[in-house]
């Protein structure tokens, strides 16, 4: 039975090129399309994070303080008397 089968395709898609070509075409196109949207997308992404980095500044060095945090005398000592200037609390 696949014999058969796989010739009168072979004999509808020679007698009907322009619907094969089509057909290659829109599938070509398709993955083009998604390729290029993750791509694009992949690009904005990065874009934004580099954006943020030079808005923000990039950190050298982070103090996690556990679930109560870090008390406001301990960062009020490493800001004035650690010589530690240019540091801020994040939220």
């Amino acid at each position: 039975m696949a014999p058969l089968i796989r010739r009168s395709s072979w004999r509808y898609l020679w007698r009907h090129p322009w619907q094969v070509a089509l057909a290659v075409l829109g599938v070509g196109l398709g993955v083009a399309v998604a390729v290029a949207v993750d791509v694009a997308s992949g690009s904005a992404h990065r874009a934004f994070e580099l954006s943020m980095d030079e808005v923000a500044g990039r950190a050298t060095h982070q103090i996690v303080g556990g679930p109560a945090g870090v008390d406001e005398q301990v960062y009020a000592r490493l800001r004035l008397q650690a010589g530690v200037r240019p540091s801020a609390p994040a939220v």
